[in-house]
């Protein structure tokens, strides 16, 4: 019978950058340079007291006496392998990821099991190419070394453990120290929760839906205060967790929660700020008015926030929040339902939004924000959700920004919008990259400026400035879904696909009926070799058909093809040509399908005509 027993060790897990990727170009170099790896790793691990528990082909688990000696090792494997490829191509060389936690295992027949060696495992995507990432226990222990610096990535949760792990990032040597916050300390990091809809009418939850929203984008206005933004919130409507819990996952030291009430011409809102450490009430208090004075009421909670916080308010801060974006109450409700249409990311949703905002502008055609809403909804049906051409949507949505700019220029929104549209649409990423700046500085807080300007940069090749965006967008905004399954398809873009399914399946944690988190998982497992399963996944992607999408004919005939099953993937490409006599199928769309299938010179005729 083999013995058993638990122990506290320091465990790393090491992986190869884009290794299937590698292998799929040229397997006999990949080979090679794997049992470099292997060796120089071996010979290190020895030199640093760690022993080996598996190799798990391009990587390894390796389990150290002390923390210290796994971040020295995780350390000089990366400069060994800088060195040992110095003089190599890019494409001869190769960089690894590393992930260290500090935790109890169970050692069994020279294996090891456990949380830790789970928790281990979800640290390592985390770290960039080359980088190291480490669990808070495993910092705590090396806080205090005065030759390697550390960057706080935040509050992740991992599968199959119950709290969420704080993880840092191993900063480059040379590097500026990055202030690290004390865990739940800092009260200026604020998430606004869904206020409870009190109201006799259980349809008006739209409105109290509104009310957070504008009290997140009011909030977000003031600089002292890092606002987590409604995407994430919302997740948590009607939540059982605790504050403490819900506080934890989202990283921040408050808590502004609260009700609203909707009774013909008035309405009663009741708010409190709670402190998450605490969970004692900083500040409270109820509002009952005319249902006019709603504005009135958004900026007065706005300041008692800012104020219970001790957060100075310049003189920009006070006009800003205190600046009414309409007059008519009929249009901002249109606005707040087409934001929560937008929000959700379907075809039918964006359809929706785009006719509430339209209605909105009816009302009021000085509405800026109703501008900026319709310029962003119409800037993402083309391609992913909806079968509609960017000619048609993005003039459209860049007139709509622009005049949302000539009624209101301190909007962010519209400058994030054409920033989009200068990549996306006019390849112009010099102006994009300008536009992205004055949004950003405009307001610091908003995570879209972050998560679009990483798709820019991800266009122009830039990968180390996309995922730092991605990052910042995430900080924002943690529990995005978009965002999320975004870092998925930047992952998948960079050919990082074992990286990609992981990031991709962790946004499907969050909300498992999002379709197009779903379709590019699916992409990526053919990419990954595993067609059978990437069909299994396009069939649970709710709503979405290749008809109704053409992008997703494409993932169909590949893996279709892949399976040796052509006719099937001909089927499709005969229904998208006879779709487009009726409506637009994007060129690019099909000439994937005539490459999946190798008709490359029908390929190549789409491309021309697009």
């Amino acid at each position: 019978m083999s013995e058993e027993y638990r122990k506290l060790v320091a465990l790393m897990l090491t992986d190869i950058v884009a290794y299937t990727a590698m292998v799929q170009r040229d397997e006999p170099l990949t080979l090679r340079l794997l049992s470099e790896h292997h060796e120089i790793l071996r010979r290190l691990f020895g030199e640093h007291r760690g022993r080996e528990v598996k190799c798990t082909g391009d990587g390894f688990l390796v389990e150290f006496e002390s923390p210290t000696r796994a971040l020295e090792c995780a350390l000089a494997i990366h400069a060994g392998l800088a060195s040992h490829f110095a003089e190599s191509p890019a494409d001869e060389s190769l960089q690894v990821r590393v992930g260290i936690h500090l935790g109890d295992v169970v050692h069994r027949d020279d294996d090891v099991f456990g949380d830790g060696v789970n928790v281990t495992a979800r640290i390592e995507p985390l770290s960039e190419p080359g980088g190291v990432c480490i669990s808070r226990q495993v910092y705590d222990q090396v806080r205090n070394r005065t030759d390697v610096r550390f960057d706080r990535i935040g509050e992740k949760r991992v599968k199959n453990v119950r709290e969420p792990i704080e993880v840092f990032r191993v900063l480059p040597a040379g590097s500026e120290a990055i202030p690290i916050r004390a865990r739940g300390s800092d009260r200026s990091r604020i998430a606004v929760l869904p206020f409870a809809n009190t109201s006799p009418d259980p349809g008006d939850a739209y409105f109290a839906d509104g009310m957070t929203e504008e009290l997140i984008y009011t909030l977000s206005k003031i600089q002292g205060l890092h606002v987590i933004a409604q995407t994430s919130t919302m997740l948590y409507r009607n939540s059982p967790k605790p504050i403490s819990q819900i506080a934890a996952e989202l990283d921040v030291g408050s808590i502004l929660e609260g009700s609203v009430r909707k009774a013909d011409d008035t309405v009663r809102i009741t708010a409190q700020l709670i402190d998450a450490a605490t969970q004692e009430h900083i500040w409270s208090e109820r509002y009952d008015r005319q249902f006019e004075a709603v504005f009135d009421i958004q900026s007065e909670i706005a300041q008692h926030v800012a104020e219970a916080l001790e957060v100075h308010l310049v003189a920009h801060d006070q006009d800003q929040i205190t600046k009414k974006s309409t007059e008519n109450l009929d249009a901002y409700t249109l606005f707040l339902r087409g934001r929560l249409f937008w929000s959700r990311r379907t075809p039918d949703s964006l359809n929706r939004a785009v006719s509430l905002f339209r209605q909105a502008i009816n009302l009021d055609p000085d509405y800026a924000l109703a501008h900026a809403g319709l310029a962003d909804t119409l800037l993402l049906m083309p391609g992913f959700f909806s079968s509609l051409s960017s000619a048609l949507t993005y003039p459209q949505a860049r007139d709509a920004a622009l005049r949302a700019i000539e009624l209101d220029d301190t909007l962010a929104e519209p400058y994030a919008t054409l920033g989009l549209i200068n990549s996306h649409y006019e390849f112009d990423f010099e102006e994009s990259e300008r536009k992205f700046r004055q949004a950003v500085s405009l307001r610091p807080n908003y995570a879209t400026a972050y998560h679009w300007r990483a798709i820019l940069h991800l266009y122009a090749r830039r990968f180390a400035e996309a995922e730092r965006d991605y990052r910042e967008a995430l900080e924002l905004d943690p529990l995005s879904v978009i965002v999320n399954a975004d870092l998925g398809q930047f992952y998948y873009y960079s050919r990082q696909f074992d990286r990609a399914a992981a990031q991709l399946r962790d946004t499907l944690d969050i909300e498992p009926r999002f379709p197009y988190a779903r379709t590019f998982l699916a992409m990526t497992l053919v990419q990954l070799g595993d067609p059978e399963a990437a069909l299994a996944e396009l069939d649970q992607a709710e709503g979405w058909t290749p008809e109704g999408i053409p992008w997703m004919g494409w993932v169909h005939a590949l893996a279709h093809c892949m399976m040796g099953q052509q006719d099937k993937a001909q089927d499709l490409l005969d229904r998208l040509l006879a779709k487009q006599r009726e409506t637009y199928v994007a060129p690019c769309h099909l000439a994937l399908l005539y490459f999946a299938l190798g008709q490359i010179d029908e390929g190549v005729a789409q491309l021309e005509q697009a």
